[in-house]
């Protein structure tokens, strides 16, 4: 099953001494709104915008797929068990390799089977979670197709400790203070004093655990003295159940208000009104609204998963409970929430913590990458 998206218009495509060697496949299962899939976008939109021949392969649409048409990549629905034709399409073409740049395990791994005795290709993945979050399946194909990877990125050493083995494997932090969202998220002042109000920025699927936040969020409304609003950011295949849990809570507390404003692209207005930012996940990799949150500002409370301790510095710069564990997560809210210069100390540490940790830019290392091994080297 192969659909075509669009075309780069002819000044989108490459030219003169813009022409590369390597053509490049950007990956990537779902189109929706998610951190992988915010990388993936831009890293193709960027690629493009340097003279690369970029497509971008996916099997379930979103929101970026009208991002990419618009900024001129060829966007194309591709399932991973049929691409071999494509691909071979692809790599006769070029001088150098195709390089194919996988965003998730599941179409990676097909991609990586169905592309065997193809000599001029080569992959590049970055694993952008830890191995408990996929399914027995996805992580046995993963692992099975791994000796066909290039070169793996991880996003934090949590996601690489649980990688599969590879030739060649890094972390890189996903970091660029260049990005529209992180630049509006910079430039907001310290919030002042107000109504409380706590913003969760995450999809709604099972790993985000909304359920726990709700449950935590009716502990807490019992020891509140103050009104608080909370704001659920975010859209995905929970929305129904989660929208009928947050009816119930509404009914029930006397304190907290919960309100869905389903997928902002406007997240720096979301960080302006925020006193919190909360996460309540059972699984990360590298959350990048964690370096949204310290960018503005926005003191963090989120569950110690993952990549999320090394992004919170240990727990100096945001505060740290267990996952799945409403009590834990009730009790650190109530803490931040009734201490303002708890508040604020998390908020200078975190946007300290950021810019400690800004160095070589994650595109490039990928440009070189990809460079490196179209070229066959």
């Amino acid at each position: 099953m192969l659909i075509s998206g669009s075309h780069p218009p002819e000044s989108a495509r490459p030219s003169g001494n813009q022409t590369t060697s390597a053509a490049v496949v950007i990956a990537i299962r779902t189109l929706r709104v998610g951190g992988a899939e915010s990388l993936a976008c831009h890293e193709a939109i960027h690629l493009m915008s340097l003279g690369y021949q970029v497509e971008v392969w996916y099997q379930i649409d979103g929101p970026f797929r009208a991002k990419l048409i618009d900024s001129g990549v060829k966007v194309v629905r591709v399932a991973p068990w049929s691409g071999r034709r494509r691909i071979r399409v692809l790599s006769s073409r070029q001088q150098g390799r195709l390089v194919i740049h996988t965003h998730s395990p599941s179409s990676g791994a097909l991609l990586r089977v169905v592309s065997m005795g193809i000599t001029n290709t080569a992959f590049v993945h970055t694993e952008h979670n830890v191995s408990s979050a996929y399914r027995p399946i996805t992580r046995l194909l993963h692992r099975l197709t791994a000796r066909r990877i290039n070169e793996l990125v991880a996003v934090s050493p949590a996601a690489l400790e649980t990688a599969p083995p590879t030739r060649s494997s890094r972390v890189l932090r996903h970091l660029d203070l260049s990005l529209p969202r992180m630049q509006a998220c910079m430039s907001l002042p310290f919030k002042e004093s107000g109504a409380l109000n706590v913003a969760c920025v995450a999809s709604l699927t099972a790993k985000k655990d909304h359920a726990t936040l709700l449950a935590s969020l009716i502990l807490l409304d019992r020891t509140l003295a103050v009104p608080l609003e909370v704001s659920l950011v975010g859209e995905g295949p929970l929305r129904g159940e989660i929208t009928s849990q947050v009816a119930v809570l509404n009914r029930g507390c006397r304190n907290v208000v919960v309100r869905m404003l389903g997928h902002r692209e406007d997240i720096a207005s979301v960080m302006s009104h925020a006193d919190l930012l909360v996460l309540s996940s059972t699984s990360e990799g590298l959350p990048l609204v964690l370096f949204e949150a310290m960018a503005s500002s926005t003191p963090i409370v989120a569950t110690d998963v993952g990549g999320v301790r090394e992004i919170c510095d240990d727990g100096r710069a945001g505060l740290l409970v267990p996952s799945g564990d409403p009590g834990a997560l009730a009790a650190a809210l109530d803490s931040a929430l009734s201490d303002a210069p708890l508040r604020a100390r998390l908020a200078v540490r975190a946007k300290t913590h950021l810019l400690d940790q800004v160095g070589t830019p994650w595109l490039d290392t990928y440009r070189d990458a990809i460079d490196r091994l179209g070229a066959g080297t």
